[in-house]
């Protein structure tokens, strides 16, 4: 049984962009990059900055952190 970690956390996170143009999110000390929104796009899903070496994820909605998968392994 695979069973992920999970905890809603109500916090209005840091939202800016990169040099690039990516959004970039700021979460509890973390950097995450946008990466889609859901059909409805009322859901935003972001990856780790660190994507090749992390597998955290957070959703948002309205702007607040929903939901927060999976731990940062640096």
């Amino acid at each position: 049984m695979n069973e992920r970690a999970c905890q809603v956390v109500e916090v209005e996170p840091d939202v800016m962009l990169t040099q690039r143009g990516y959004r970039l999110l700021t979460h509890l000390g973390y950097h995450y990059i946008f990466e889609k929104s859901s059909h409805d796009r009322r859901t935003e899903f972001w990856r780790c900055r660190r994507r090749y070496i992390c597998k955290a994820r957070l959703h948002t909605k309205n702007g607040i952190v929903i939901k927060v998968m999976n731990s940062h392994s640096h």
